[in-house]
């Protein structure tokens, strides 16, 4: 139940969260680490989670004209992984060559040509996701 500040009335409600503007990289990063007074541990939880057309209209809001520039539409560029856990663990990144579509592992000075499908989905801790028809400047 919620209670109105200004009268204290109570009222059935529902919260919601719309977005007013997205933006042309979204970076979305996970909570891989849980901290407590008596510990600290890795969250090994699997993610599956959208390679293309990550659709977030349902929490954008709708300009005055009813249309956007662009759709609120997103792509997978790059996945920053961690292995290991708490006590010792790596970062490596997982990223979308645009020339030739293909996924290629940058692990500290070696890079090799890869598939997103022999990923651990329980390794990603960071998602770049690139909004389609966006064209960046560099």
């Amino acid at each position: 139940m919620y209670s109105c500040p200004n009268c204290n009335s109570r009222s059935c409600a529902t919260k919601q969260l719309k977005f007013v503007s997205l933006p042309p990289i979204l970076v979305l990063h996970i909570k891989r680490f849980s901290y407590t007074e008596v510990s600290r541990e890795k969250l090994v939880t699997s993610l599956e989670f959208p390679k293309a057309g990550l659709d977030l209209s349902p929490f954008a809001v709708e300009t005055g004209s009813g249309e956007r520039e662009y759709p609120p539409i997103y792509d997978l560029k790059s996945v920053a992984l961690h292995v290991g856990g708490m006590a010792g663990g790596h970062y490596h990144a997982l990223c979308l060559n645009s020339e030739n579509n293909c996924w290629y592992d940058f692990n500290d000075s070696r890079v090799s040509k890869t598939l997103m499908e022999q990923m651990d989905p329980s390794e990603p801790y960071i998602f770049f996701y690139q909004r389609r028809g966006v064209v960046l400047p560099w």
